[in-house]
């Protein structure tokens, strides 16, 4: 499997139960996120734990990885966009 579909793959399934996640969409390695509400808290969050992310205006967290990303690193990735967005869904109160 070819790492972009991997890293889509991954995320949707992880991600897709989010209730803040509205679409997943990506062209080759550069993946967008589409939040329902402003992603300045989850961008605060995920750069917390060490993930550097870029923003796409104020409602899509842009991810671009270096070419040479490993699958242990998406995975490592989207563990950490997981537990940014469920720490982020508990102190407000997404629906």
């Amino acid at each position: 499997m070819l790492l972009k579909h991997r890293y889509i793959q991954r995320l949707t399934d992880q991600l897709q139960h989010y209730p803040s996640v509205q679409n997943i969409r990506g062209l080759g390695l550069l993946i967008g996120i589409e939040c329902r509400e402003p992603i300045s808290p989850i961008i605060q969050e995920l750069l917390q734990q060490g993930l550097l992310v870029l923003t796409a205006g104020t409602h899509v967290i842009r991810l671009a990885p270096s070419l040479l990303i490993t699958k242990e690193e998406i995975d490592q990735a989207v563990d950490l966009i997981e537990n940014a967005l469920e720490s982020i869904e508990k102190k407000e109160d997404y629906s």
